[in-house]
C-alpha cells in the first residue's frame, strides 16, 4: 500500500535554469517517488531564452517561475508563496544559483525545511568574459555544502575528494554515480541517420554529443582532425549539440578548411538513434565529473576515446572499455583515434566491454535505488525547527 501523504517526506527539488547534467539528474530522480514514501515537487526559475533540456523538462513537468532577467527579483515572493502553500520537509537544490535561492528563502519559512543538495562538480565559465564568476560560484558552493546543507549527494569519487579537500566532512557526502535507462541499440537507426547527414557507407564516423562549451575541449578534437583528415579521406566528424563555443569552433573549422569533414548538426533529442551512426565516440573534455554523454556512448556500445579528467575513468578504464588520453593534447587524441582506425578488432573489443560495464554498473535503476535509500536515511533524521511537522502537526521527526 502506498504511504499516506502525512507519512511522506515532502521534497522540493529546486532549480535555477534547466539544462546540462543537472537537468538530466533531475529527470532521473522521478523514479524515487515510486520506491519510497516521498512527494517530490520540482520548481524551476528561468528566463524564456535560456537553454532548456526539453526532454528532461517534459519528463518531470516542473512548476515554472518565469523571470524577465537575472535582476528580476519577482521570483522571491512567488517562490515563497508556493513553499508556504505546501510546506516541504526538505529543499534539495541543484546547481550554484539554486543553492543560493534555498539559503535565501529558508529564513522566511515558518516551518524551516532541511537543506540538501546535489553536487555535480566545480563551475567552469562558459565564456572568457565570465571567468571572474567561477571562483565566486565555487567558493559559495563550497561554503554552502560545508556549513549550510545538512547532507550532499555527489555523482563520483572525484567530486567527493574535491569537497573533502575543501573541508567538507566526508560523512556529509554520499556518492551515487549517475545512471541512465537502458535502450537496446537499434542498428536500423544507423542507415537513416547517416543518410540524413549525407554520409557514405564507406565513411568512418567520429562523433560527440555534448554541450558546446570551452570546457568540453572540442577545439583539440578539431585540431586532431586536421592531422588525420589528409591521411584518412573517408574520416568524418559529427558534432551534436549547441553552446557558447559553437561559433568559435565553426570559425576554427573554416580556418583549417575542414568544412567537408566536420558537421555541426545542432541539438538532437534522439541521441540514442544518432549514436548508432557513429563508429567511434570521442570525449575530449578538459574537465568532467560523471559524464552522461559518456554513459550514453557506453549504452550504445561504441568504442570510446576519452580524456583522463574527473570521473571519466570511474566510467571507462584505459584499454578495457576505452582509450584514455591526457587532456589539452590534440596529438595524443589523434594517435588514439588512429589506433582505433587501424584496428576494427580493437573497436569491437572496446565497444562490447563498454556496453557490458554500462549494463552491470550504470543503469538508472541502481541510481534510483541508492538515492531512495539515501532519502530514507534523511527521513529518519530530518527535524524541523518548529515543534510541529508541516504535514501532521505532531512530532518534529518525519516518520
Amino acid at each position: 500500500m502506498p504511504p499516506s501523504k502525512t507519512q511522506a517526506l515532502r521534497i522540493v527539488s529546486l532549480h535555477w535554469g534547466f539544462h546540462g547534467g543537472v537537468a538530466k539528474y533531475a529527470s532521473l530522480m522521478k523514479g524515487i517517488q515510486e520506491q519510497g514514501p516521498f512527494e517530490i515537487q520540482y520548481l524551476c526559475i528561468r528566463q524564456s531564452n535560456w537553454p532548456l533540456d526539453i526532454p528532461a523538462f517534459a519528463e518531470i513537468k516542473p512548476t515554472e517561475i518565469r523571470i524577465s532577467s537575472r535582476l528580476d527579483l519577482t521570483w522571491l515572493p512567488r517562490l515563497l508563496s508556493i513553499l508556504k502553500q505546501h510546506p516541504p520537509h526538505v529543499i534539495m537544490s541543484h546547481g550554484y544559483n539554486a543553492h543560493f535561492l534555498a539559503w535565501i528563502v529558508r529564513p522566511f519559512l515558518t516551518l524551516r525545511p532541511t537543506l540538501l543538495c546535489s553536487y555535480h562538480g566545480p563551475y567552469h565559465p562558459t565564456t572568457k568574459n565570465r571567468e571572474f564568476i567561477g571562483p565566486l560560484f565555487n567558493r559559495f558552493t563550497d561554503f554552502f555544502i560545508k556549513h549550510i546543507a545538512s547532507h550532499t549527494v555527489t555523482i563520483c569519487h572525484f567530486c567527493k575528494n574535491y569537497l573533502v579537500n575543501k573541508g567538507v566532512p566526508a560523512d556529509k557526502i554520499r556518492i551515487i554515480h549517475n545512471g541512465i535507462q537502458d535502450l537496446t541499440p537499434d542498428v536500423t537507426d544507423r542507415a537513416g541517420i547517416r543518410k540524413e547527414w549525407n554520409l557514405q557507407d564507406s565513411d568512418l564516423v567520429l562523433g560527440i554529443a555534448s554541450r558546446l562549451e570551452l570546457v568540453k575541449g572540442l577545439s583539440y578534437l578539431v585540431e586532431a582532425m586536421s592531422y588525420l583528415s589528409p591521411k584518412y579521406p573517408h574520416l568524418k566528424l559529427i558534432v551534436i549539440g549547441t553552446g557558447t563555443a559553437e561559433s568559435g569552433l565553426q570559425k576554427q573549422v573554416h580556418q583549417l578548411k575542414l568544412e567537408t569533414v566536420i558537421q555541426f548538426v545542432g541539438y538532437r533529442p534522439d541521441i540514442g538513434s544518432c549514436l548508432q551512426a557513429f563508429d567511434i565516440f570521442v570525449l575530449p573534455s578538459l574537465a568532467e565529473c560523471h559524464s552522461i554523454a559518456l554513459l550514453e556512448a557506453m549504452r550504445a556500445g561504441k568504442p570510446i576515446v576519452a580524456t583522463n579528467v574527473g570521473g571519466n575513468t570511474e566510467s571507462v578504464r584505459h584499454e578495457q572499455e576505452a582509450l584514455i588520453i591526457p587532456p589539452h593534447d590534440s596529438t595524443a587524441l589523434a594517435q588514439a583515434i588512429e589506433q582505433l582506425i587501424a584496428s576494427a578488432g580493437l573497436r569491437t573489443e572496446l565497444a562490447k566491454a563498454a556496453r557490458k560495464r554500462f549494463i552491470t554498473t550504470f543503469l538508472v535503476e541502481s541510481m534510483v535505488t541508492q538515492t531512495t535509500e539515501w532519502f530514507t536515511h534523511i527521513a529518519s533524521t530530518v527535524k524541523n525547527t518548529s515543534n510541529t511537522t508541516p504535514s501532521s502537526g505532531g512530532s518534529s521527526r518525519v516518520r
